[in-house]
């Protein structure tokens, strides 16, 4: 399902670098158990860590109504002293138009300002801008750069769209096994995206190593108990192919059925009605209610 995602990289500025992932590093004896009232009077007399706090309480409604508009008040107050924290979430608010109007040039101004202290997500919205030709033009090979600062440093969405790019998004040469390697780094780190994408590459014949039954199997299973639904109707098909494993059609029915139910796998409900032609209406009932009381496994 490899194509697929990448068909849908324009919607990457939501990745994992989203405001509730930013680092409240930094912060010096202000944080979540500092009385709101504290709080107020320290960010309204500057204090760079207390407006990135009070930012916070409003974005997540934690002692205040949500409030967006009032949660980019602050991380502007706290990234304008120097917040590297706050820099980053107000380039993602910008990004996302959330809480102020979007505008993709002063989602780069404020990115840089973080990435270039080193923040890792700042280093990957600027890598998305700069691929998604977002407020500045596209540039591949910028983003590459971006991305590989981050993934260097271990950050698996990074190392999931520097992936993404060795896939062949355009713009960098092909290298399926610099991809596979990418993405099986994000994968360790429990990217639900990465463990999808490499698992599509060990059942690809023509892949950096081939076939891998048994590793695609692992992989899309750990996607797949995540929720991703690419990486149920997949493992469907290797229970439905025998692919590392026996045929089982009961639980090729099953991981199909909760990929179909998703909305997002259009060949899904077309294997379910073949898998549907060896099986009993009490079978499928039986894996229907099991398919109900499913629960992505959080990460």
């Amino acid at each position: 399902m490899i194509v697929r995602r990448l068909a849908t990289l324009a919607a990457a500025l939501a990745l994992s670098i989203a405001i509730a992932a930013s680092p409240a590093a930094g912060q010096q004896g202000v944080g979540p158990q500092t009385n709101l009232a504290t709080v107020q009077s320290m960010a309204a007399a500057g204090d760079a860590d207390a407006a990135f706090e009070l930012a916070e309480r409003y974005y997540f409604g934690e002692g205040l109504p949500v409030d967006p508009a009032q949660a980019v008040r602050w991380y502007r107050v706290a990234a304008e002293a120097g917040h590297i924290g706050a820099q980053f979430n107000l380039g993602f608010a910008y990004s996302q138009g959330e809480g102020i109007k979007q505008s993709y040039a002063d989602a780069m101004t404020w990115y840089r300002r973080a990435a270039d202290s080193g923040h890792t997500g700042a280093q990957t919205g600027v890598g998305l801008l700069y691929a998604g030709g977002r407020g500045v033009p596209e540039d591949a090979v910028e983003a590459a750069r971006w991305f590989r600062m981050a993934a260097d440093a271990g950050f698996p969405a990074a190392q999931f769209e520097l992936g993404l790019l060795y896939f062949g998004t355009g713009g960098v040469p092909r290298d399926l096994a610099e991809s596979l390697h990418w993405f099986l780094l994000a994968a360790e780190q429990n990217h639900v995206e990465a463990q999808e994408a490499a698992a599509d590459l060990y059942v690809d014949p023509d892949g950096p190593v081939g076939l891998n039954y048994p590793e695609a199997m692992r992989l899309y299973s750990l996607a797949a108990a995540a929720g991703n639904a690419a990486a149920q109707y997949d493992l469907g098909i290797m229970y439905a192919l025998g692919e590392g494993v026996p045929v089982d059609n009961a639980e090729a029915y099953y991981w199909i059925y909760l990929a179909a139910q998703a909305g997002t796998v259009r060949s899904a409900p077309g294997a379910l009605e073949i898998l549907a032609e060896g099986m009993t209406e009490k079978q499928m009932n039986a894996i229907e209610a099991r398919a109900a009381r499913f629960v992505p496994v959080e990460r």
